[in-house]
C-alpha cells in the first residue's frame, strides 16, 4: 500500500506498513488508517497503552478475527479503486 506526504511543494511515496489494533483479551482485531489514530470502522485509538483500551499492534495472534465492519468498509474502499 503506498500514499503521498506532501511537505510544501514536495511529494513523497512511502509505502505503510500493516497495522492493527486489538485490547489484550480480545478475539478481534482492527484495521488501522489515518495515522494510527483510527480504525477503518471508525474507532479512535488512545495514546496511551493500556490492556483493556484499543492499542496498536504490528500482528494479530491466530485466534483473532477480523472486526466484520473494517473487513466490510474494507472491501467496498477496494472494489471502488
Amino acid at each position: 500500500m503506498e500514499f503521498t506526504l506532501r511537505n510544501h511543494s514536495q511529494r513523497t511515496h512511502m509505502s505503510r506498513l500493516p497495522m492493527y489494533a486489538t485490547t489484550d483479551n480480545s478475539t478481534v482485531f482492527h484495521l488501522v488508517i489515518r495515522n494510527g489514530e483510527y480504525t477503518v470502522c471508525g474507532l479512535r485509538i488512545p495514546r496511551l497503552r493500556s490492556g483493556q483500551a484499543l492499542h496498536l499492534v504490528k500482528e494479530t495472534v491466530g485466534s483473532q478475527s477480523l472486526c466484520k465492519h473494517c473487513e466490510r468498509i474494507s472491501k467496498s474502499e477496494d472494489a471502488e479503486s
